[in-house]
């Protein structure tokens, strides 16, 4: 890295800007193993992700399946309470 003979009142700002680039430049990984990375960090995302979602698509699937059950019950009740009143009558 030149040093950087620059004037102006925004030369130190511009100085630490383009020294704190270089070191993120530095810092980051090339070309080289990227996708690898980028494809291990997807796997550790989908693990951490996958069970929530499910257990959330899960809990939402029982959820409407205890409603059915619980419509079922009712109208089954109500019906046979129905058939008890009119057969009782006759």
């Amino acid at each position: 890295m030149e040093p950087l003979n620059r004037k102006g009142p925004f030369a130190k700002i511009q100085v630490l800007h383009e020294t704190h680039y270089e070191k993120i430049r530095l810092t980051v990984p090339g070309p080289t193993g990227t996708k690898q990375k980028r494809r291990g960090v997807a796997v550790v995302e989908l693990a951490v992700c996958f069970p929530v979602f499910m257990l959330m698509l899960l809990g939402i699937i029982e959820f409407g399946r205890g409603l059915v059950v619980s419509q079922r019950l009712t109208s089954a009740a109500r019906e046979g309470c129905r058939s008890a009143v009119i057969r009782w009558r006759h």
